[in-house]
């Protein structure tokens, strides 16, 4: 071997430097197994803390996007770089390629939506990520993983809500979607609720309309009232505006819990979101009283406790609520609701039977 030879070789390996532990780790991770990957990211985080170096930013980053390696390694990159604090921002176009692929893997799609959705939160109206995320939302080709995780994504900039919930409400409308589709994305609706108040009104009576529509399933109709009840929950009633609408849904909630031809899972859930109303209008009492004396035992415990939210109005229910209240054929529950109800219409009388509001 030549002396030039000699001194060229010497001066790759001087270039190359010597392989450092850091670089063993990213092995480890990429090759190794799910315990041996644990480890890695373990001491990666440990020995570098947050945010990771840039070079070993790009060296997870590169594990991320390499389609030949297992979707759950490039996933556990993904989460090491989210951990890590990384800077996405300079991923933001490979991220994009890699959400729009159909022909990634779900997992891998959902780790760079999650992605882009660190990059909106930190750099607020970055234009391609939104709109790209908006396409994917919105495309009835794309799977219902995908949609739901886009609009996730979407939740995190309060400055797209308003768009979202435009485009949300569109998708769970729409008889063109599938039912995956409709119910998924419905999910995002009680978390965009808050921050657009103006939208409660619409939303809630598309709700409605949706659960009380015999054309569709009783499954999507059941997921309408569960979506209605956790709008419920989160909307603060502190306006004669805000009464009136818990006043609206709880008539439509009694006539879906009163029909007999109702599918029981439907007038279970309609049950279970006027539970959820602060406040029920005080025209139902005869309609709840014919409820308490119906057979169907499985519905007395809601319209007991919409009576209970209603108050003295509801006075006349009094002997129902006592007879349900000694009837020990009825669920413990159900007794418990009539306790309750009577504390809040007639305290003096439940006094005298001896019942004790919770301290």
């Amino acid at each position: 071997m030549s002396y030039c030879l000699i001194l060229s070789l010497i001066a790759l390996v001087g270039a190359a430097g010597p392989k450092s532990a850091s670089d063993d780790l990213i092995l480890q991770f990429r090759d190794g197994t799910t315990g041996e990957r644990a480890d890695a990211k373990r001491s990666l985080l440990r020995e570098h803390g947050k945010p990771l170096p840039a070079a070993l930013q790009k060296d997870l980053f590169r594990i991320f996007a390499q389609k030949n390696l297992p979707g759950e390694v490039r996933v556990d990159a993904m989460i090491v770089l989210l951990e890590a604090n990384a800077a996405l921002a300079g991923f933001e176009e490979e991220l994009r390629k890699i959400a729009a692929a159909t022909s990634e893997p779900v997992e891998v799609r959902v780790s760079a939506v999650m992605g882009l959705q660190i990059i909106l939160r930190n750099h607020a109206g970055t234009p391609e990520p939104t709109n790209l995320l908006f396409k994917l939302l919105t495309d009835q080709n794309e799977s219902a993983v995908i949609r739901l995780a886009v609009g996730n994504a979407l939740l995190g900039n309060a400055a797209l809500r308003e768009k979202l919930i435009d485009a949300v409400t569109r998708i769970v409308e729409s008889g063109n979607e599938s039912f995956d589709a409709r119910s998924q994305v419905m999910r995002l609706i009680p978390f965009t609720i808050l921050s657009t108040p103006k939208k409660n009104g619409s939303v809630t009576s598309l709700l409605m309309r949706l659960s009380a529509d015999d054309a569709e399933s009783t499954h999507f109709r059941v997921e309408t009232l569960n979506c209605l009840a956790g709008i419920l929950v989160e909307i603060e009633f502190d306006s004669i505006e805000m009464i009136q609408t818990s006043e609206q849904l709880s008539r439509a909630l009694v006539k879906v819990l009163a029909d007999s031809k109702t599918h029981r899972r439907i007038r279970e859930a309609a049950g279970q979101t006027l539970g959820t109303c602060p406040k029920a209008d005080s025209t139902l009492v005869a309609d709840l009283n014919g409820i308490l004396i119906s057979q169907e035992r499985f519905i007395h415990p809601f319209a007991a406790g919409a009576l209970g939210s209603i108050g003295a109005e509801a006075k006349s229910s009094v002997p129902h609520l006592i007879r349900i209240r000694n009837d020990m054929q009825e669920k413990k529950e159900t007794r418990e609701a009539a306790e309750k109800a009577l504390l809040a219409i007639d305290p003096e009388t439940a006094g005298r039977l001896g019942i004790q509001g919770k301290e």
